[in-house]
């Protein structure tokens, strides 16, 4: 067997040479290279890089999680870089955001640095969603318009300098005005007389031509694996072949994966294609069944408002009553109809804009019919959220094993994946069946840097006397922090609960009164203020001073969400107790998400509060007590459980206190 090392920075002879010559690199890089260029020794993120080198190597699927600050970015770039030059394939990096996209391939980002340090010439290349980038036809009808559009010049000023036409590098530019250049699924690229020479083509053949790391978001990752059967004729998939697949903040996965695997219908897309497809010269029969569609879009409409389940979750489930599966059906044949009429339209109409425009229109009928046809199947879950209606797989698994390849190897990197030390939640939502896992704690000294306040004294978090003791046990608690506290809530309500009882001198940022952005920026600047919010448990960055204190008054246990649900209904299908094997586990691993917000350096000092009275009760019950609250939370196991499961989200090695006096100590440098 022949293989080539000439891109690599060690020589092997074959393959099991190669995995020793690795692992030596790897030490030889992190004890000698980095250190010799400022970088500490962590021992925490050498071990997870022979974790992740290992499972690249054996094709398993893996979850790896790192904490805060252990510098997981080298750890799986190094053999990922390694990986694919053996393979002679790319690395997919999959991010949750922009933001890390740009940490990991920008001009000073993570895989630049390590480039650059290392002397590895490394070729990373980002692979954006073609909707984030210019249709060339597109700009072309925007330049020669006579209508006058707002920020139209300055757009195409940008567009005359830019190489890709890629919406980060112009991200001033609003979404309406966006969306009149943006490409989209009716841009017809098959016949298109710029094809092979556009913008969106070369931007994915820089993509495609990556040879070591292409780094793409979540959703694009997903989209592009799921739905290539759903390409049409002449169109390539936006990511080239691959040799493994790294997944950054692993735990976030799921619902893109779902997302992608499913269809969205959009009440409001509808309405658009009805009007859109509608006009003078439009012949007769297509206009009928326009208004046919309209009516059918009216009363497919009432029934699914008849259908949603009551709650403030962002998701609702749908009930596939009698009423809204007919009108499914209705809608599906008279959909079926337009599509057709829509055809003959656009083939009357040949290279116009409007026939681009019925195009796009056949892509969103087409999501709609799936949608109804979707709807009442067991092995879908259906919802709604703001106003989109969602049909997705229950089962990742089945996407796993029909769009990958056998033993391609995945890699789930996240600071929290295991619950309790297990991570047989984080597998069974991922649909991975046994993966090879791999656990690394952070490396600070958490037992000086961490104190948690778990006082036990208050009521359960859903009596209704709650919150205003959870209000005045937070203005008393203010004090000894000087204010720099993000107060976490599970729900949007928690919110505005809070807001009716808190009394405190400090200034406190709510959510919901400006954008998530603004609130975060203008509590990092403001070094004596408070931070309200229920959306701020992951993805917030703010060292120093400004966030001393993460306190959560209310555990946030999962509610009717209906991917939550399935899980439950699944667990209670397989005789095991949904409230242990789902609602647990999930209230875990967001605490610890939030937790992990305190500490982001080594400096960093700072407490954790947890005030539920549940924590009271079921630290009774586990010391044998009699406590009130146990019949909140359904008894002493579940009470049991609740504790177990916080003292294990939180930081091991910190000190527990349930008075407010070490709190003032701590924060006085005494203690």
């Amino acid at each position: 067997m022949s293989i080539t090392w000439t891109r690599l920075p060690f020589r092997f002879e074959n393959t099991a040479d190669y995995g020793r010559q690795l692992s030596e690199w790897i030490g030889h890089v992190f004890y000698e290279l980095l250190p010799a260029a400022g970088y500490q020794v962590r021992e925490e993120q050498i071990y997870f890089a022979f974790r992740v080198a290992a499972a690249l190597a054996d094709g398993r699927p893996m979850l790896a999680e790192a904490g805060s600050g252990t510098g997981k970015t080298f750890g799986y770039l190094l053999p990922a870089i390694c990986l694919a030059r053996l393979r002679g394939r790319p690395v997919v990096v999959a991010t949750a955001t922009p933001a890390l996209e740009s940490q990991l391939a920008g001009p000073d980002g993570d895989i630049a640095v390590l480039s650059r340090l290392l002397g590895l010439d490394v070729d990373a290349r980002v692979a954006r969603h073609p909707q984030n980038a210019v249709c060339d036809i597109k700009v072309e009808r925007l330049a020669g318009s006579s209508r006058r559009i707002a920020g139209r010049t300055a757009l195409l000023r940008w567009l005359e300098r830019s190489a890709h036409g890629v919406r980060a590098e112009f991200p001033a530019a609003p979404d309406a005005l966006w969306t009149k250049v943006a490409w989209d699924a009716g841009c017809r690229c098959d016949t298109c007389p710029r094809r092979g020479y556009c913008r969106l083509t070369r931007g994915r053949e820089s993509a495609r031509a990556a040879a070591d790391i292409l780094v793409c978001s979540h959703d694009l990752f997903f989209e592009d694996i799921f739905n290539r059967e759903r390409l049409p004729p002449g169109r390539l998939p936006v990511l080239p072949s691959f040799s493994a697949v790294i997944f950054d903040e692993g735990h976030r996965v799921a619902f893109s994966a779902q997302r992608a695997g499913g269809f969205r219908l959009r009440l409001a897309d509808l309405r658009q294609a009805v009007d859109g497809c509608q006009g003078q010269g439009v012949r007769v029969r297509l206009l009928r069944l326009a208004e046919a569609t309209r009516c059918a879009c009216a009363r497919f409409s009432a029934a699914l408002a008849g259908a949603v389940e009551p709650g403030e979750e962002a998701r609702r489930a749908v009930a596939p009553t009698p009423d809204l599966l007919a009108e499914a059906r209705a809608m599906d044949r008279v959909l079926g109809r337009l599509q057709d009429e829509m055809a003959i339209e656009a083939g009357l109409h040949e290279e116009t804009a409007y026939a681009a425009r019925l195009a796009l229109y056949h892509t969103w009928l087409d999501a709609a019919q799936a949608v109804c046809r979707g709807l009442g199947d067991d092995r879908l879950l259906c919802f709604v959220e703001r106003a989109d209606l969602w049909v997705v797989p229950r089962d990742l698994g089945s996407l796993w094993r029909r769009h990958l390849p056998e033993r391609t190897p995945l890699v789930f990197s996240s600071a929290t994946l295991s619950a309790g030390g297990s991570f047989d939640y984080a597998a069974g939502v991922l649909g991975l069946g046994k993966p090879a896992t791999a656990r690394v704690g952070v490396p600070f000294r958490l037992a000086s840097q961490v104190l948690c306040y778990l006082p036990g004294d208050l009521p359960p978090g859903g009596a209704p006397e709650f919150w205003p003791k959870a209000a005045e046990r937070i203005a008393r608690l203010l004090p000894a922090t000087a204010g720099r506290a993000l107060i976490l809530m599970p729900h949007a309500s928690a919110v505005e609960a809070l807001r009716a009882h808190l009394r405190t001198p400090y200034t406190v940022f709510w959510e919901g009164d400006a954008s998530p952005e603004a609130l975060l920026r203008d509590f990092a600047r403001d070094t004596a203020s408070c931070l309200v919010g229920h959306s701020f448990w992951e993805g917030v960055d703010v060292p120093g001073e400004s966030l001393s204190a993460v306190v959560v008054p209310q555990l946030p246990l999962p509610g009717t969400d209906p991917l939550v649900q399935a899980r439950r209904d699944a667990a209670a299908a397989s005789g095991v107790d949904p409230f242990a094997e789902v609602d647990v586990p999930d209230m875990a691993l967001r605490l610890k998400q939030g937790a992990g917000r305190l500490i982001r350096n080594e400096t960093d000092r700072g407490l954790v509060a947890i005030l539920d009275g549940a924590i009271g009760g079921a630290r009774g019950a586990a010391a044998g007590e009699t406590a009130g609250a146990l019949t909140v939370d359904g008894g002493r196991r579940r009470a049991a459980l609740l504790a177990a499961a916080v003292d294990a989200a939180l930081p091991e090695e910190a000190r527990r206190v349930r008075t407010l006096s070490p709190v003032a100590r701590f924060f006085e440098g005494r203690a």
